[in-house]
């Protein structure tokens, strides 16, 4: 998968639909967490990518990183987040073990961004 289309898919635009049509019924509620999830990915992304010195769009984790930049807080939040979450077996409904590697290297993409 190109990261272009995962960035497009895992989006804040995504992310706002998925909210919307969740609480107007047209998605089931659990629909609720796609949405969050997308959400969170679109602000790694741009943490991890941003290069403006201002914020555009409204887009305020797709600026430079300084040393008390508000990235530092959404890394610190998303670590955690991404050490919880596992895949589920479509077939079995059972997670996964042990947790893939997608998920431990953007743990660690991360924390490399921390201390650097």
């Amino acid at each position: 998968m190109k990261v272009r289309n995962a960035a497009q898919v895992l989006s804040e635009r995504v992310s706002s639909i998925m909210s919307y049509l969740s609480t107007i019924n047209v998605l089931k509620e659990n629909a609720k967490d796609t949405a969050d999830f997308c959400l969170l990915f679109d602000r790694i992304f741009d943490s991890l990518n941003g290069n403006f010195d201002k914020v555009v769009d409204g887009k305020i984790y797709r600026t430079g990183v300084k040393k008390h930049s508000i990235h530092h807080d959404l890394w610190n939040k998303s670590v955690p987040i991404l050490s919880s979450m596992y895949f589920v077996n479509p077939k079995t409904k059972k997670r996964t073990s042990p947790q893939p590697p997608t998920l431990k290297k953007w743990a660690k993409t991360i924390r490399g961004n921390q201390h650097s």
